[in-house]
């Protein structure tokens, strides 16, 4: 059976998109909600050092391997990002 009006596979097509779209945006909120506890451990880090609580050595090491951590995730991110241009551009 035909659709009784035009236009019905291009709905099904702009659905696809717009879930897809939401999908993409839900992981870069779970990114950013991810930078933010690196930031929050880093700067708890970086007070235990001020305070002398924990030796810089240990600390330097801590920083390093959060550093690492923004790193990858800000990658994830810009990724997410750009995925999410497109599809919002073949949206609108």
């Amino acid at each position: 059976m035909a659709f009784p009006f035009f236009g019905g596979n291009k709905l099904t097509t702009e659905n696809k998109l717009i879930r897809k779209f939401n999908s993409y945006k839900q992981e870069r909120e779970t990114l950013e909600a991810e930078m933010d506890r690196i930031a929050a451990q880093t700067l708890n880090v970086t007070k235990l050092m001020g305070s002398g609580r924990i030796p810089k050595s240990a600390g330097n090491k801590e920083l390093t391997e959060l550093k690492a951590q923004m790193r990858d995730t800000i990658k994830k991110a810009i990724k997410v990002n750009k995925i999410l241009t497109d599809l919002l551009l073949k949206i609108t």
